[in-house]
Order: structure tokens, then C-alpha cells, then sequence
């Protein structure tokens, strides 16, 4: 419905092909090809930074990289209640056939920091 009518600077992620679908509690929505995407860039700072600067909306910008946004009010949560799948994340290294203890705690240390990253729900507890 109301999301036709804004424009929407998109995220191209391979893990994004096709028709979005955002999810409310048993509910779905798919966005259909009818959406005004104007631009769409696979870096998440350029469409952050176009956002911030009033060219239009994005709805996959990660908790991670909004929350000091959301905090100082230079962001807006447009739609609190839905959510967008997941997307894949890769830490690429090279293929050996024996890893360092440095290197295997490097890996879990990775792991834990982004399993443990802040989500969006946390800011609506203030």
C-alpha cells in the first residue's frame, strides 16, 4: 500500500533477489515490482548516507548501523512492527589445511560480536 508512493533507495544483496517480503507476527507482505526503487546500491553506507539526506527510505538498513541515527532522531523506524528476513553474512579467509588457536579464536570472537550485535527492539524499551 502506503510504501508505492514513497521513494526507495534499495540494497542490491543477492540474498535480496526477487519480490521483498516483510513479516508481522503470522502476517506477510510482499512488496511487488511496483515499488519507485530510484536507486540501489550494494553498500550500506551509501544508502544510509541517502537516507540521512532526505533522497528516501531504505527498509534494510541493519540495527547495527542505524542505532546511533535512531538515538539522535536522524532516523525514523517507518514500519516498527514488520521485519525483513535475514541476511547471509560471509567471513571469507583463505583455505588452509591447519588454523592457528589465534586464528580459531579470531573466528569465534567474529561469531560471538555479530551474534550479539544490537538489535532494533532494544531501542524501543527507553
Amino acid at each position: 500500500g502506503d510504501l508505492e508512493n514513497h521513494i526507495i533507495v534499495g540494497l542490491h544483496n543477492h540474498g535480496l533477489s526477487g519480490p521483498l517480503t516483510l513479516f508481522r507476527q503470522d502476517e506477510s507482505y510482499t512488496i511487488s515490482g511496483a515499488v519507485n526503487v530510484h536507486l540501489s546500491s550494494n553498500n550500506l553506507l551509501s544508502v544510509l548516507n541517502l537516507v540521512l539526506e532526505g533522497k528516501g527510505i531504505n527498509l534494510m538498513t541493519p540495527a547495527w548501523l542505524a542505532t546511533k541515527y535512531l538515538k539522535n532522531n536522524e532516523l525514523e523506524i517507518i514500519l516498527p512492527e514488520w521485519r525483513v528476513p535475514d541476511l547471509p553474512i560471509y567471513l571469507v579467509w583463505r583455505h588452509r589445511q591447519y588454523y592457528s588457536p589465534l586464528f580459531q579464536r579470531f573466528l569465534s570472537f567474529i561469531e560471538d560480536k555479530w551474534n550479539n550485535r544490537p538489535q532494533i527492539d532494544f531501542l524501543n524499551d527507553d
